[in-house]
């Protein structure tokens, strides 16, 4: 309750106060699997659901009471891990003393020391090939780690160098992986290898019904637009995918939230309902379940599920 944060709705607030349904059901996931003794976690997800921010928290609370862990940060580009470095100092600055979470000892170039000799390096994986791709990791041994976004490296050689990197017997070790889909990458070929080891993986699909706060009300303007009709055969058919994978009801409200975000012109024709089906690129920002995420994009001639059916 004490961690603050500039949310982008809300302005400055306490994130613990303000946690979505699946920011909860990533860390509780993730608590289920140390009390287990599993160490790696993958988070496959929807845009704008909170999840960096909340491993972002997880992490630097659990470099603090662990004394003498070694962790990395890892963003796709300079940009969003200096934005994300900016955001771990300030959240350590704003703790009150009385929760005695240990402050920064050293603040350099490379990352952060905190007072009980935990380090938090930040890295940058990179959206590009370069000549330095290949050394991330290098030189580094970690027993904590969040890599974030995973779907827009361009660093193959790099993660297999940081990978290499990870401790394999630390019983203190934390490994996250997380990320949106943006089609048939690297990061697909880790979920779904994580998929299939479940041993010493737990995978977690959080899709865009996670976000508490999207949803249309029936007191709004929009409704009569996007929430009066039923649902589509196509919808009904999703809804009942994510209740039977995920144990989660999708209500009314939240299925007009969806239409008016890939669909907002459609209309009803005559007695014809209106279609609210989004194109490819929509559903692997938005997805419903996790097969849909991973989509085939990028031709003109033909349909996105046709192509994502032909590659599967």
């Amino acid at each position: 309750m004490q961690c603050r944060i500039n949310s982008k709705n809300l302005g400055t607030v306490s994130l613990g106060s303000n946690l979505y349904y699946g920011q909860k059901r990533f860390i509780t996931a993730i608590l289920d699997g140390l009390e287990n003794d599993i160490h790696d976690f993958y988070c496959l997800k929807s845009r704008q659901l909170g999840i960096t921010t909340i491993c972002r928290a997880f992490s630097t609370f659990y470099l603090g009471i662990h004394r003498g862990l070694s962790g990395a940060l890892v963003f796709d580009s300079n940009e969003n891990k200096n934005l994300a470095r900016e955001e771990l100092v300030t959240m350590i600055k704003d703790l009150p003393e009385r929760l005695k979470f240990p402050d920064i000892a050293k603040d350099n170039r490379d990352g952060l020391i905190l007072k009980n000799s935990s380090k938090i390096l930040f890295k940058s994986a990179g959206v590009k090939k370069t000549k330095t791709s290949g050394t991330l990791g290098r030189s580094a041994g970690l027993s904590m780690a969040h890599l974030s976004e995973l779907c827009s490296y361009d660093n193959d050689e790099g993660l297999v160098s940081f990978r290499r990197s990870l401790s394999d017997s630390n019983p203190d070790r934390l490994y996250i992986y997380e990320s949106t889909a943006r089609g048939y990458n690297s990061w697909e070929s880790y979920w779904r290898n994580a998929r299939e080891d479940t041993t010493h993986c737990v995978c977690v699909f959080i899709g865009w019904w996670a976000h508490d706060g999207q949803k249309i009300e029936r007191d709004s303007r929009d409704w009569a637009l996007y929430g009066v009709q039923p649902p589509t055969p196509e919808e009904q058919a999703k809804i009942n995918q994510v209740r039977e994978q995920y144990d989660y009801e999708i209500t009314q409200e939240q299925l007009a939230w969806y239409r008016r975000l890939v669909d907002p012109a459609a209309r009803d024709d005559g007695d014809v309902d209106a279609g609210f089906e989004g194109n490819s690129f929509q559903k692997q920002e938005d997805p419903w379940t996790e097969d849909e995420a991973f989509q085939q994009t990028g031709s003109t001639f033909f349909a996105g599920q046709s192509l994502k059916d032909q590659t599967e």
